[in-house]
C-alpha cells in the first residue's frame, strides 16, 4: 500500500482516538490532545511539485491529469524549501531565461501567496494568478507594448498532507499550521528569495526587446515575506549610497490583505522620504477577519512576554511598541496614508474598464466592475490627517509606501471569493490598474529609486530636557 496513504490512516485513526478521549477526559488530556493535534498539523512531506529541465520551462510533477498547456505559456514556477531554500537553480534560471528573451519589453509579475497555499498544480491561488495573466494579455493596452511573464513563488503555505480535506480534523489541522507557517515565513524572507527576487528583476529590465516592468504581489503571509525582503534590500543599500537614494527591485509592489505586523512597515516608512509616486501599495479589505481579529489572537499569547519598550517620537506621547505588534497595517490607523471612495462623478463607460485605468487613472480617479455589468467610479486620494485621522493622535509620516483599506465591494475579506477569482477578481485587477496608472510604472525609463530620511527618527527615547522650549512652557502652563 502506498506509504503516504498508510501514514495518512494512521494519523486519522490517531487523530479520531484523541479527540474521542478529549471529550470523556479531564483538562490535562485536552491540553495533550491539543498539543498533537498542533505538532501533526506541521509535519508533512516537505517536496517540490513541479519539475524543470534543463533548456525548458517548469513541468507539474502531479497530478498526471495536469499539463502544461493548461498553464499560460510565460508563466513560471519558482519553489522554496521548509527552511527558505531554491528547491532547484533550475527553475530560477529557467524562469529567466524566459523573461529576457521575450518578444517585447516584459511585463513581468511575480507573485507570492499566502497561508494554506502551496505551488501544488490544482492550487486554487496558482490557477487564478495564471487566469490572472490570461487577462492582462488580453488587454490591448499592455500587449501592444509588453510581454507578459508570470513568476510564481511557491513555499510551504499549506502544511496539511492533504489540502481537499474539508473534515473537521482537516479544518483543526490547518488553522493549528498558523504559528509554524507564520515561522517559516521568516526563514522564507532571506538571503535566497531576495536573491531571486533580484535576479528575475535584473532579467526583464535587460531583456533582449528592452526595459521591462516588474512587478511585485504579495498576499496574507505572501505579503510579509515580500515586505521583508524588500526592506532587507532598501537598507542593505543605504551605507553604500552616497546620493540617499536607493535602487528599488521592482517598479511596483503591492500588498493585498498583508499578514503582518505593523511594526516592520513603520520601520520602513521612518527609513523612506516622502515621494509622490508610491514604491509600494498595501491594501487591505476593511471586512478583512484574518488580519483585524484572527491576527492579534494568533500573536497576542507569544507576545505577552516580548521585550517591548514605548515610542517616544519628538514631542509625542509614548506609544507601545506591543500595539504595532498586535495589528497588521491595515488595520492600523496610524498607518493609513490613502483612502478609496465611490465618487459621484460620471466617467464613460466602456468594455474594459482594466484598460481605462491604465490609460486614465494617473489622477487616482477610476472604474471598478460593480458585478452586475456596470462600473462604478472611485477616486484614491491621500488622508487629510487633520480630518480623517482626527481619532488618531499621531500617524506615521507619509512615504513612498501607502496603506489603505478598501471596501468589501472591491475585496471581500480575506481571500476574495472563489468564485469570483479570489483576489484576482475583476474588481482586485481594476484597482490594481488605478494603483499602476498612479505609480506611473509604464513610463519609467530607468530604475525606480526611493529617497532615505536626512534625519531618521527611530523611536529613541527623548529627555525631558531635550524637548523644545515652547513644548516645556505649554507643559508648564497646564
Amino acid at each position: 500500500m502506498n506509504a503516504r496513504l498508510v501514514r495518512k490512516q494512521c494519523v486519522d485513526q490517531i487523530l479520531r482516538s484523541q479527540l474521542a478521549t478529549c471529550r470523556k477526559s479531564s483538562p490535562r488530556w485536552m491540553a495533550i490532545c491539543l498539543a498533537s493535534v498542533f505538532l501533526v498539523g506541521c509535519a508533512t512531506p516537505n517536496k517540490p511539485y513541479w519539475i524543470t529541465w534543463k533548456k525548458s520551462a517548469a513541468s507539474p510533477q502531479k497530478p498526471a491529469d495536469i499539463q502544461p498547456s493548461d498553464f499560460h505559456p510565460r508563466l513560471s514556477v519558482v519553489e522554496f524549501d521548509e527552511q527558505g531554500d531554491l528547491w532547484s537553480k533550475t527553475q530560477l534560471e529557467a524562469a529567466r531565461k524566459q523573461i529576457s528573451s521575450s518578444p517585447k519589453p516584459p511585463l513581468l509579475v511575480v507573485y507570492i501567496h499566502g497561508w494554506q497555499n502551496d505551488a501544488h498544480p490544482k492550487n486554487r491561488d496558482l490557477r487564478t494568478f495564471n487566469d490572472f495573466l490570461n487577462q492582462l494579455e488580453s488587454t490591448k493596452a499592455i500587449n501592444r507594448k509588453f510581454t507578459v511573464n508570470g513568476v510564481f513563488i511557491g513555499w510551504r503555505g499549506a502544511s496539511f498532507i492533504k489540502e481537499t480535506d474539508w473534515t473537521i480534523i482537516g479544518w483543526v489541522l490547518r488553522q493549528s499550521s498558523f504559528w509554524s507557517r507564520k515561522a517559516a515565513t521568516d526563514r522564507m524572507a532571506g538571503v535566497p528569495l531576495t536573491g531571486a527576487l533580484a535576479k528575475l528583476s535584473a532579467s526583464a529590465r535587460n531583456a533582449s526587446a528592452g526595459r521591462g516592468v516588474t512587478i511585485f504581489i504579495g498576499h496574507s503571509f505572501g505579503g510579509r515575506i515580500l515586505e521583508r525582503a524588500l526592506g532587507q534590500s532598501i537598507v542593505s543599500q543605504a551605507a553604500f549610497s552616497e546620493s540617499g537614494k536607493i535602487d528599488l527591485m521592482a517598479d511596483l509592489t503591492v500588498l493585498i490583505n498583508p499578514a503582518a505586523e505593523s511594526l516592520y512597515g513603520r520601520m520602513m516608512r521612518l527609513t523612506t522620504a516622502s515621494q509622490k509616486r508610491p514604491a509600494i501599495v498595501s491594501i487591505t479589505s476593511s471586512n478583512d477577519s484574518a488580519t483585524s481579529l484572527a491576527w492579534p489572537i494568533g500573536v497576542g499569547g507569544a507576545s505577552i512576554f516580548g521585550g517591548f519598550r514605548d515610542y517616544s517620537l519628538g514631542r509625542l506621547k509614548p506609544e507601545s511598541q506591543r500595539s504595532y505588534v498586535l495589528k497588521t497595517a491595515g488595520h492600523d490607523p496610524r498607518m493609513h496614508t490613502h483612502k478609496i471612495e465611490k465618487i459621484a462623478t460620471e466617467l464613460p463607460q466602456t468594455t474594459e474598464p482594466f484598460g481605462y485605468n491604465l490609460a486614465k487613472a494617473t489622477n487616482g480617479t477610476l472604474l471598478i466592475r460593480n458585478g452586475e455589468g456596470g462600473q462604478q467610479p472611485y477616486r484614491i486620494s491621500r488622508l487629510d490627517k487633520t480630518k480623517d485621522g482626527r481619532r488618531v493622535s499621531w500617524m506615521v509620516p507619509d512615504g513612498p509606501y501607502w496603506v489603505m483599506q478598501v471596501p468589501p465591494e472591491v475585496l471581500d475579506n480575506h481571500g476574495g471569493l472563489p468564485i469570483s477569482r479570489g483576489i484576482f477578481s475583476d474588481q482586485v485587477i481594476d484597482l490594481l490598474a488605478g494603483i499602476f496608472a498612479m505609480a506611473k510604472a509604464s513610463d519609467i525609463e530607468k530604475t525606480p529609486t526611493v529617497t532615505l530620511q536626512e534625519n531618521m527618527q527611530s523611536g529613541e527615547p527623548i529627555e525631558k530636557s531635550r524637548l523644545l522650549p515652547e513644548r516645556m512652557d505649554t507643559r508648564n502652563n497646564q
